[in-house]
């Protein structure tokens, strides 16, 4: 039984479990599995892989152009600086070491925002900087070019 054998038996497995309208989406995914099966096959896969380079360089190359900090990289070392420059001025997080409270609470990286007030997280920083309750600080907070 290859992979797409056992993808197809998951599905079947999860229709019997589930509401008409739930099967019908099923259905639906089912369809496009095996049309990205057979896509596959016929292509030997080669067609998968040149998207899947080319989404990686593509990806790579915006992160280095705009500064954006990527799911992989959010474990930052210590000492990073961060920047953010716009609507609310010009700012800098460093990544610093927590003191001994702070790690008592577990963290391992604390965030200094422009060498005074200290943040557990780069969206606790970002929300103090934009006077806001909620915002996505990976998102405000980018790379120095």
């Amino acid at each position: 039984m290859d992979e797409f054998d056992e993808l197809l038996a998951d599905e079947d497995e999860k229709a019997q479990n589930t509401t008409p309208a739930a099967k019908a989406a099923t259905s639906k995914e089912t369809a496009k599995v095996t049309a990205k099966a057979k896509s596959k096959a016929k292509t030997g896969g080669a067609k998968a892989k040149t998207t899947a380079k080319t989404k990686a360089t593509t990806k790579a190359k915006y992160v280095r152009e705009n500064g954006v900090i990527p799911t992989s990289k959010r474990n930052l070392k210590l000492g990073t600086v961060l920047v953010y420059s716009g609507k609310y001025g010009d700012h800098k997080l460093k990544v610093v070491a927590p003191n001994k409270a702070q790690k008592e609470k577990g963290y391992e990286r604390v965030y200094k925002l422009d060498s005074k007030t200290v943040f557990t997280s780069p969206t606790l920083a970002s929300n103090h900087v934009q006077g806001v309750e909620h915002s996505n600080g990976w998102a405000f907070w980018k790379l120095p070019a």
